[in-house]
């Protein structure tokens, strides 16, 4: 779809009959090849300005053009602004000193031997390619750490996320740069109190656990289960929370050692994102209960492999999800046979038996007291309050779990910028040249003040 690029990849091609594993390092190569083959290859003669100006020289050019105009978010300059951006750089190359420059000449120069800009109408140019300008821009930040640090004010900016992994890729060290981008991030939460409170409980939470996935992805799980169990879901079609769930299951897939872990929160964020009264109700009516438990008994088998806590928590967690959905929706007397309540109850009683298994023999024998409550016989609103507030006491006492935590839509805000500063960390991770990524991968997820 972009002959351009094409022809680039072609160009770095025929110097080594092959490509590098790491697309940075393709652009690298497509681009010095551009820059040296261009022109030649088109039979095009150089023009006398740049009979002083080498390779290095020109991406300097290009460099400074592109981190100038990209910050200002400019794609479209106006010749004369762009004429004028090459005679201010090139006055400060040792090769241009006393030269008369005349920018418009330098320009059409360069649009005629190296494709790098291009007019797309009368008196308009840009780069000839968006990868240029991005690419340039990373070659900019590479080097200068003032503009590493202007970066990370634009972690939450998608039209910035291809410049960070440009520039993750680029350092030949990298640690620098993730210690900053690490201390960004915790100033997302602005010292807001209960989130910081959620994000230590989910520290806290993970390192109580017997490790059958990484510390970042135990932590991760626990402040997803956290978000989802937020009590008040009218709200949720108008806050913004499906960016939130898009986000969390990027980072569930970006995590897990498998893609159990995956699958559970992709889950659990279907559940408490994609609610709304409609399916609420819907819900309430058991039309789609049976699939959905069958759907988290599968989630938690799978989860037994890695983790008996993990999968213990997480059924859990759905249980109280159910419990808090059922107990705002029933407003009137109802049978004892309701379906809903039928097939809950045979939900909750393979939970006992799982947790049984699982060994946690304690917590087993509360939610076996609870399975007498009379929310099953009598099936109002307040006596499924009542259970629920019942099996919420439970499950903090027995696990430090199910607590609701009411986020504002400010909060939710603020950990949705958190998800998203923290996938796009991860995937600069994957790219970066570090000492320990193991070390760095650690300190995921976790408060400022730890």
């Amino acid at each position: 779809s972009s002959p351009l690029l094409l022809g680039m990849l072609c160009l770095a091609f025929a110097d080594s009959m092959e490509f590098t594993t790491r697309r940075v390092d393709i652009y690298e190569d497509a681009i010095d090849a551009l820059l040296r083959k261009w022109d030649s290859s088109r039979a095009i003669s150089r023009d006398d300005i740049y009979k002083g100006l080498n390779h290095h020289l020109k991406k300097r050019i290009f460099t400074l053009i592109a981190y100038k105009t990209f910050s200002e978010n400019q794609y479209l300059l106006k010749e004369q602004a762009l004429a004028d951006y090459l005679v201010f750089f090139l006055k400060q190359l040792p090769t241009t000193q006393g030269q008369l420059l005349d920018g418009e000449v330098v320009l059409k120069a360069i649009e005629a031997q190296h494709g790098i800009f291009v007019e797309r109408a009368q008196k308009i140019h840009s780069f000839a390619h968006l990868t240029f300008q991005e690419y340039f821009t990373a070659c900019a930040i590479k080097g200068n750490p003032n503009y590493q640090q202007a970066l990370m004010q634009h972690i939450s900016d998608p039209r910035w996320r291809e410049v960070f992994l440009l520039t993750a890729s680029l350092l030949d060290d990298a640690d620098a740069f993730f210690e900053l981008f690490s201390t960004i991030i915790g100033g997302l939460l602005k010292e807001d109190g209960k989130v910081l409170t959620c994000l230590h409980w989910a520290a806290d939470k993970a390192t109580s656990i017997q490790l059958g996935y990484s510390i970042c992805e135990i932590r991760f799980f626990y402040i997803c289960l956290a978000l989802f169990l937020d009590s008040d879901h009218a709200h949720i079609r108008d806050i913004g929370l499906p960016h939130t769930r898009a986000r969390a299951i990027d980072l569930a897939n970006a995590l897990a050692s498998d893609h159990t872990l995956a699958y559970a929160i992709d889950h659990a964020f279907d559940l408490a994102f994609g609610l709304d009264r409609d399916l609420a109700l819907a819900l309430a009516l058991a039309l789609d209960l049976e699939r959905i438990i069958d759907h988290t008994l599968d989630c938690s088998l799978d989860l037994e492999v890695n983790s008996l806590e993990i999968s213990c928590d997480y059924l859990l967690h759905i249980m109280r999800f159910y419990t808090a959905i059922f107990s705002n929706l029933i407003n009137h007397h109802l049978p004892e046979n309701t379906p809903f309540v039928l097939k809950f109850r045979q939900f909750h009683h393979t939970v006992i038996e799982k947790i049984s298994g699982f060994g946690f023999i304690p917590l087993a024998e509360a939610l076996t007291q609870l399975y007498q409550h009379p929310a099953y016989k009598i099936v109002t609103s307040t006596n499924w309050h009542a259970f629920n507030r019942q099996l919420a006491d439970t499950l903090q006492i027995q696990r430090n779990i199910g607590q609701c935590w009411n986020f504002s839509p400010t909060q939710r805000d603020m950990l949705t910028n958190y998800f998203v500063a923290h996938s796009l960390l991860l995937d600069c991770l994957k790219l970066a040249t570090v000492s320990d990524r193991e070390a760095i991968k650690n300190r995921l997820f976790l408060p400022p003040s730890v």
